[in-house]
């Protein structure tokens, strides 16, 4: 396995980063950087942000989620502050030490620098971190948990959902319960969580032989000098560092990246650098450095002296290996000066060792596997990695993590972008507002979407919040089918949501996610169309549209024809959208499988058994702006163009062209969802046309080819109102063309262009140059829509019974009319068909977990079952339902009406003992 390339697009790269972290088969469960190479601490600083960055942006982090950080180390603690700044309300810490940054916290001789390891890159000079949180300095490593352990108490007096860390939890373990995380501290459930980050670091590396990396030592002082010979095994960084300070007089980090000043760096850096990524062979590699350390080797001998010490052994298989990238560029460049200057001398035929025993004089006797012979020596410095923590502490989640483990460790460390800020500076600084999935929690929630113009006096958002709180004084309690309706919409001006891919992912969620969805369509303007397009494919809810316009309802295309936009501005505007907004949700709750107020929901998901997607060889669909003069251009155009990828000839079809008894609605959007290859022309910038990419982003994993032509073709003529050609004054024309990347063509040019994207388009699909990886908005809705609400998601005895409703009404009584048409006739009919459906409920619920033996009623007359038991409850509301309905058929259902009301009978101490009562 390989550590992969660093994807293109940002939305790539947040899939890709959660694969790194996530513990396969564990859902939201994710290792911080357990395994990389590149593990110093302002790298595992800024995986943390990238973690808590991709977690929020990809809509698995709201205000409401409860996130649980085992491990308080740095990485841990900064993973909760980034959680906590982003908007998070509910953070553990668990730490099995007795304190925060335990490793760090009495290292007074190890100095740790943020950006020494970046070397030979200009911010390798810079002694600040540089967060935007938790940021530190070039210091002894105690006094950089000194200035953190401040921030971070300072960090939770301004953010309460930081809770104090619970320290000395030395038995940890998780366990998935349903869709969360128990951590259970000694075998005792502490919290459940819908998120973990194990941040439990690399573990120690102490032995019998050799003290921790991080264990202040007397390797610096003078009495190491009067220690004899040395041996030093290991070959990364923490090997590399102690070879240092054994050859090295005064050795600090901070003083050698100054020894290696800028000219060194000029001279030398940039070739390693350049070798480094060539990926030589390991030999090529020793001639590189060895030649960089022969000619920055004059500058640095006044600067790095010699200490008088014994032989120092390094233990390494090979010279080849210890300059294979195991270890920074630094450290190696500066073992091959200490090299050259013969400071220390490689174990010939070392490698890995067999035993180290006392032996009678005091002294260390290493055998090795190889077979060469024992090699006696006064310390022994062991450098060979920690152990594991994941695998000590968290067996089972390390077992599920092999192959993961693998990839990290086949990677370089300049290959591993995990440790580049994937954020933006500012993105984690205090006080912000968080960037996270619109969180309507279980309120009824409501999103407005606004275009680029601003009413006069109350804002969009101020309107329609008064409106909710109208909404919310009609109903009782602020509530509507149980659940309170919220006082604020989620405000998303069309400008921020185009802004980067995840302010359009946020949006794109927050359109699944809301009950009530709000759309200023003043001007028509394109991205507004877009999503509200989305918006149409997404979410049966109630959807409201607004204008500024006085014209809104003239200026409507044609697929849109149908919508009422309430015009903003009016005297009785907020009486208006108050009305709107309670007769579409009483209208949801009385239909809920055939409410509809925008068009494209029931067409993209009921097509018969033409469901099938249709290929580029069987048709090619063209959404485009319909004038006659363009018409013929535009045909020429995908002659050109579109058959030749098709390979064919295939049918290349708009809406309007296509000649059918169908609805051109029912069409439009069925060709949407099927076609395989469908082109979006963007010339005339036509609302219709945007609408409908906004419908084939969210029901097709292939996105449209955009295409939009530059120029006024030659010979256009003008003709006013037929045939003008279009002005570019959009005000998100700019901004979309920058998002999606259409191929700008023109008439008279060679369409190789958009070949070629039509190219990329077809599976397996390629980037092509947009913000967004391909078919990303249909995964983001993937993951976003309310399965409940979808095909499959209401149980059976719920579709049965919003059935029998639909047909005959309430139960009893019948007043006011029958809700069948020609119910003269047929109310007889409906009745008797919805006692039958009722019936189907009553026995599936009875006999569904029986497997062979009795069945609830059975089993409650038996005495087995008692009269409160929660699994009875879904059976007497059918059962209640049934037994009203029955007094209004014929006699054939009398014997089964017994029946029922027997049970019903035998069920009633339910219904008491949740009153309180005794029968």
């Amino acid at each position: 396995m390989s550590f992969p390339l660093r994807p293109k697009t940002d939305d790539e790269c947040r899939a890709e980063l959660l694969r790194l972290m996530e513990v396969p088969g564990c859902p939201r469960l994710y290792v911080l950087g357990c395994f990389a190479q590149y593990v110093t601490v302002y790298a595992q600083q800024v995986r943390a942000f990238n973690l808590v960055d991709t977690l929020a942006k990809s809509g698995y982090l709201t205000a409401s989620s409860e996130v649980a950080v085992i491990g308080g180390g740095i990485a841990g603690l900064t993973a909760a502050a980034a959680a906590a700044v982003r908007g998070v309300q509910s953070i553990s810490v668990f730490e099995k030490e007795g304190n925060t940054m335990r490793l760090q916290r009495g290292t007074e001789k190890r100095f740790i620098h943020p950006h020494i390891y970046d070397w030979p890159a200009e911010e390798a000079l810079d002694e600040r971190a540089g967060h935007d949180l938790l940021d530190w300095g070039a210091k002894i490593a105690a006094d950089v948990v000194k200035e953190l352990d401040h921030q971070w108490e300072e960090l939770r007096k301004q953010y309460p959902a930081l809770q104090v860390p619970q320290l000395g939890c030395r038995a940890l373990d998780v366990r998935l319960d349903g869709k969360r995380w128990t951590v259970l501290v000694d075998e005792k459930p502490a919290g459940t969580f819908d998120i973990i980050i194990l941040a439990v670091g690399f573990g120690r590396d102490s032995t019998s032989w050799s003290e921790g990396y991080w264990t202040d030592t007397s390797l610096d002082g003078l009495e190491a000098e009067s220690a004899g010979t040395w041996f030093v095994s290991g070959y990364g960084d923490g090997g590399l560092t102690d070879l240092m300070r054994l050859c090295i007089m005064d050795f600090r980090h901070k003083d050698v990246l100054e020894a290696v000043d800028q000219t060194i760096r000029q001279v030398v850096g940039n070739d390693l650098l350049a070798a480094e990524k060539a990926e030589l062979q390991e030999e090529k590699l020793v001639e590189v450095f060895l030649d960089a350390a022969r000619k920055i080797k004059p500058g640095l001998d006044a600067k790095l002296r010699p200490r008088k010490l014994g032989k120092v052994w390094l233990n390494c298989p090979t010279l080849a290996r210890l300059f294979s990238g195991r270890s920074s560029l630094l450290n190696r460049l500066i073992v091959a000066y200490l090299s050259l200057d013969n400071r220390f001398e490689l174990v010939p035929d070392g490698g890995e060792i067999e035993t180290i025993l006392e032996a009678e004089d005091g002294k260390s006797r290493i055998t090795f596997k190889s077979g060469r012979e024992p090699l006696e020596v006064d310390r022994v410095v062991l450098r060979h990695g920690p152990s594991k923590a994941l695998a000590t502490d968290f067996k089972e989640i390390a077992d599920r993590c092999r192959r993961l483990e693998q990839s990290w460790r086949a990677d370089r460390q300049h290959g591993d972008w995990t440790r580049e800020p994937l954020y933006a500076p500012g993105d984690f600084k205090p006080g912000i507002p968080p960037c996270l999935r619109v969180d309507f929690r279980q309120q009824i929630g409501c999103v407005v979407i606004t275009g680029s113009r601003v009413p006069a006096g109350l804002t969009q958002t101020q309107r329609i919040a008064g409106a909710l709180e109208n909404l919310r004084a009609l109903v009782q309690d602020g509530r509507f089918m149980g659940r309170e309706i919220a006082r604020e919409p989620e405000h998303i001006p069309v400008a921020e949501a185009l802004a980067s891919s995840a302010d359009y992912e946020r949006t794109v969620r927050a359109l699944c996610d809301s009950d009530i969805a709000v759309f200023d369509i003043t001007g028509l303007e394109s991205a507004v169309m877009l999503f509200l397009g989305i918006r149409s494919a997404v979410r049966r809810g109630v959807t409201l549209t607004v204008s500024q316009d006085d014209d809104a309802g003239q200026l409507l295309p044609f697929n849109l024809a149908a919508l009422n936009p309430i015009r903003l501005g009016e005297a009785d505007e907020q009486e208006e959208i108050t009305n709107a907004l309670e007769t579409g949700l009483s209208s949801l709750r009385d239909q809920p499988e055939s409410y509809l107020d925008l068009p494209a929901f029931d067409a993209v998901r009921n097509l018969g058994k033409e469901y099938r997607p249709q290929t580029p060889q069987e048709q090619i669909l063209v959404l485009r702006w319909f004038d006659k003069q363009y018409n013929e251009l535009v045909r020429n155009l995908t002659r050109n163009a579109l058959v030749k990828i098709a390979g064919a000839n295939p049918p290349v079809v708009t809406t309007l062209d296509s000649s059918s008894p169908q609805l051109v609605s029912q069409r439009l959007y069925a060709a949407i969802r099927r076609a395989q290859l469908c082109v979006a022309d963007w010339t005339g910038w036509r609302p219709n046309v945007f609408f409908e990419v906004g419908v084939r982003l969210a029901v097709n994993e292939l996105d449209p080819v955009f295409i939009f032509c530059k120029k006024r073709p030659p010979g256009w003529e003008e003709k006013p109102k037929v045939s003008e050609w279009p002005a570019r004054d959009d005000p998100h024309a700019e901004a979309l063309k920058a998002f999606f990347n259409p191929v700008l063509f023109s008439f008279e040019e060679d369409h190789a262009p958009i070949r070629e994207r039509i190219r990329k388009h077809l599976p397996p699909q390629e980037l092509y140059g947009s913000k967004l990886s391909p078919g990303r908005t249909f995964k983001v809705i993937c993951e976003s829509i309310p399965q409940e609400l979808e095909p499959g998601g209401k149980r059976v005895e719920e579709m049965l019974l919003g059935e029998a409703t639909r047909i005959a009404g309430p139960a009893v009584p019948e007043e006011g009319g029958f809700p069948l048409l020609y119910s003269e006739t047929l109310a007889d009919q409906a009745r008797r068909s919805s006692v039958e459906m009722l019936l189907a409920a009553w026995h599936y619920l009875d006999r569904r977990d029986a497997r062979g033996g009795p069945g609830l009623v059975d089993r409650l007359k038996a005495g087995t079952l008692k009269p409160g038991d929660p699994v009875l409850e879904p059976l007497n509301k059918v059962g209640q339902e049934l037994s009203a309905r029955l007094r209004n058929v014929g006699d054939e259902y009398r014997e089964i009406d017994e029946e029922i009301k027997g049970a019903l009978a035998a069920m009633e101490a339910m219904e008491h003992d949740k009153a309180g009562e005794r029968p």
